[in-house]
């Protein structure tokens, strides 16, 4: 198993200044991915949330929701140099799943890139895009149940930020590991909520405080938010080979000094103070001073781990 760790962005290569330009322009159209009048809905605390598996998912469905996450699209395409996966798949890939959808974002920038390849996005909240391209179709659905017919179906499948929404990742990795054809590739994308300095400037702030505490819901809820730490060997367990995995190092504000890090912190920042208005009222304005502290040099790991499903069954 290779792993490898990233601590700088490089500079944009074309690739990835079209691939960031296409996400600009698709922000504010699949910012409404989420936007559903047929849909059920749960409203609390003043944030709406999905209704189709009340509490299945901890995270908020509405306007809100949708912009943060349209902004960690943009975010994984700097870290990823705009591709939109590091796995190694065909140049052609016939069928895709991708798993927890959102607001569908990276499936239709999948579907642009690849027009050979016929992608279905899946997630408990509704997807409402109008119009869909024809290679997309959006399900309402919990992956986490059972998928049906869909075995050795697909060439790839793609999951990231499921964290604190997996009660059984061996059974999901299972259901992966027959839904794809044989040598066909599982890719997961992980955010550590746990935020970490060199230069000990975080320690004893709400930021620190911050990855315990989720961690301690997660141990409650049964469902972790340390996947990103667990991630490498859960995928090597499952049995998937070929695995690999990149970490990359995401500072929380503006303090880097280099161009490339200091924007991936400002944005990094701006999803931390949005995406913690639905994680924790309560902590939000402690933990919102930390982040706009310049003498507070945080950061925190982001994993993407792949393998492939084996060409021949295990003996």
């Amino acid at each position: 198993m290779e792993t490898t760790k990233d601590s700088s962005i490089r500079d944009q290569d074309d690739g990835e200044a079209s691939a960031l330009s296409k996400v600009d322009a698709d922000l504010k159209t699949q910012s409404e991915a989420l936007d559903s009048p047929l849909a059920s809905h749960v409203c609390e605390n003043d944030r709406r949330y999905q209704g189709f598996r009340p509490g299945a998912y901890w995270g908020p469905n509405d306007q809100e929701a949708a912009d943060n996450l349209n902004l960690y699209h943009r975010i994984f395409s700097l870290s990823y140099r705009g591709r939109l996966c590091l796995a190694p798949i065909p140049k052609a890939p016939e069928r895709v799943l991708d798993l927890g959808t959102g607001t569908g974002i990276w499936a239709l920038d999948f579907a642009a890139e690849h027009p050979s390849a016929t992608v279905v996005g899946t997630d408990i909240s509704p997807v409402n895009i109008d119009p869909v391209p024809a290679n997309v179709t959006f399900k309402q659905d919990d992956f986490c149940e059972d998928w049906g017919s869909s075995h050795e179906n697909y060439d790839f499948i793609h999951a990231r930020c499921l964290y604190g929404s997996i009660p059984n990742y061996p059974a999901l990795y299972e259901k992966v590991l027959k839904g794809l054809k044989p040598g066909g590739w599982f890719e997961q994308a992980e955010i550590s909520v746990i935020a970490i300095s060199d230069d000990g400037s975080l320690k004893g702030t709400h930021m620190d405080k911050w990855g315990s505490l989720a961690l301690e819901i997660g141990e409650k809820t049964g469902k972790s938010f340390a996947i990103a730490e667990e991630l490498i060997p859960q995928i090597q367990k499952a049995g998937f080979v070929d695995v690999r995995s990149h970490t990359f190092n995401w500072p929380v504000g503006e303090w880097p000094e280099e161009e490339r890090l200091k924007e991936l912190g400002r944005q990094n920042r701006i999803g931390w103070e949005k995406g913690l208005d639905s994680w924790a009222n309560l902590l939000f304005p402690k933990v919102l001073g930390d982040l706009r502290n310049p003498k507070i040099h945080a950061y925190q790991h982001m994993t993407v781990c792949y393998g492939r499903k084996p060409l021949e069954p295990a003996p």
